[in-house]
């Protein structure tokens, strides 16, 4: 991360862990305590990450009030959200 971190979560088998900043989302292995992976963000700047407490996915909330859905197992995006105008 190039500025603060806003936002950490655990997955729920205790093997990943996110962190959220403006300036990128990343996925992080916590057996080796190494990066696995940036996620794509947009180009608001993130505001939140979580793992969703059922299921594999992660979320990711941004400053233009869209919400990313990700597969946690693949990483592929699965959904993007978007708040009513």
């Amino acid at each position: 991360h190039h500025s603060a971190v806003s936002s950490i979560s655990v997955s729920s088998a205790d093997d990943l862990l996110v962190t959220c900043s403006p300036d990128s989302v990343l996925l992080w292995d916590t057996k080796k305590w190494e990066r696995k992976r940036t996620l794509g963000a947009s180009s608001y700047g993130a505001v939140h990450a979580c793992f969703l407490p059922v299921g594999t996915s992660l979320a990711t909330g941004f400053r233009d009030d869209t919400v990313w859905v990700w597969d946690a197992t693949s990483f592929a995006l699965v959904k993007k959200l978007s708040a009513p105008l």
